[in-house]
């Protein structure tokens, strides 16, 4: 895809972000949006900032988002269903604050327009986009499944073993296949090996409108657990590559390396 394609393609997705009370976290993604040249690409963003806080409001304004908000935690589940019900364009990416974009700009474009691409041409139904080697932490997944991944209760996380190992389709060819599109791999696998997830994804908006709103819209709802048998049953196919989103907190990384400095200081 040329650069004009990849333009088109990030024109036809809605991004919807989740924020709740932490805006310098925010800040720190969007500012990595903006840099890989993705906030001015993206059709529109909508910013949901859960227990309202006004610093978070005042940064939907300098960023140029739209802007929903419940005064209460609603919850992960319900505030991805006012996004994903509020999106115009055809497709749909849902984020949380402490998902920053870690590519350059050349790389985030090209594989967002290819996930546009894959959904539109009906090869996938989600395209994920944690970052394949530069993922941050926690994986549970890993932590959990590594060396295990074949085993009853890991199955539906056998896609995810495209962050720990070099080649999952050989390792796994029963479960995941290996589809070159353009210069760089994309792994996929059924629902049933790829557990439904918070991470960063994309959907065609009618899909995430018809089939995803309403098993989340219920308050409380944090999606992940509730949605994980329905989502395993469905006849539907992931699509993982090597990704743009990593899961970074620069304040909860501050804390814990201050934490880990201050026991040394204690030890000492």
């Amino acid at each position: 895809m040329a650069g004009s394609d990849h333009d088109a393609a990030l024109a036809q997705i809605s991004v919807g972000i989740l924020t709740w009370k932490r805006p310098s976290t925010l800040r720190y993604a969007l500012k990595s949006y903006a840099k890989a040249g993705l906030l001015e690409k993206w059709g529109e963003v909508i910013l949901f900032a859960n227990a309202s806080d006004p610093r978070e409001v005042a940064l939907a304004g300098e960023f140029g988002l739209k802007l929903l908000q419940s005064p209460d935690n609603i919850g992960i589940g319900p505030a991805f269903a006012a996004l994903a019900s509020a999106a115009i364009c055809p497709n749909f990416l849902f984020l949380e604050n402490d998902w920053p974009c870690i590519e350059n700009a050349t790389a985030a474009q090209r594989r967002l327009a290819q996930g546009v691409e894959m959904l539109k041409d009906g090869m996938v139904q989600t395209v994920r986009y944690r970052h394949r080697a530069k993922y941050g932490h926690p994986l549970y997944s890993r932590n959990r499944c590594e060396g295990h991944e074949l085993t009853p209760a890991n199955r539906p996380h056998i896609l995810d073993a495209v962050h720990w190992r070099h080649s999952p389709e050989i390792d796994f060819p029963d479960q995941i296949t290996r589809q070159q599109i353009g210069p760089e791999p994309w792994y996929v696998a059924s629902a049933a090996h790829a557990a439904y997830t918070n991470n960063p994804s994309l959907y065609r908006t009618d899909f995430a409108q018809t089939q995803i709103v309403p098993r989340s819209a219920a308050p409380g709802v944090g999606s992940e657990a509730e949605l994980q048998d329905w989502w395993q049953h469905q006849p539907l196919t992931v699509a993982m590559g090597e990704g743009v989103f990593a899961h970074r907190d620069p304040g909860k990384e501050w804390r814990r390396a201050r934490s880990i400095i201050s026991s040394w200081f204690r030890r000492g």
